[in-house]
């Protein structure tokens, strides 16, 4: 499974629905690493703990806006989309998300 590209994701979450634009970047000694950010604030945040096992993919990142948040996101990848669920560690529950990697530019 290669993750590399730009992801769009929808995130449903008890502190409504927000959108992130994701970053990732395979190294060649396959570990996976990137950032997330904020379309509207622009607010850039490393991805941590990124885990990929199978089509399983695991992350955290702290955020700050809409507030100050450490999330963890547990997700399963089909092709160009992922689903999943994401958890705030002191809000109970968890919220679900969406994405879709985002079409490569096509070449000049």
């Amino acid at each position: 499974m290669t993750l590399d590209g730009t992801w769009t994701l929808s995130i449903d979450s008890q502190i409504g629905r927000q959108t992130a634009i994701i970053e990732f970047t395979t190294a060649p000694d396959g570990s996976v690493s990137g950032n997330a950010r904020h379309p509207k604030s622009g607010e850039l945040a490393p991805l941590a703990k990124v885990e990929v096992s199978g089509n399983s993919l695991v992350w955290h990142q702290s955020i700050r806006n809409p507030m100050r948040l450490n999330l963890i996101f547990t997700t399963v990848v089909e092709g160009d989309e992922l689903s999943g669920t994401v958890r705030a560690r002191i809000i109970p529950g968890t919220g679900t998300v969406t994405g879709r990697r985002d079409p490569a530019p096509a070449a000049s």
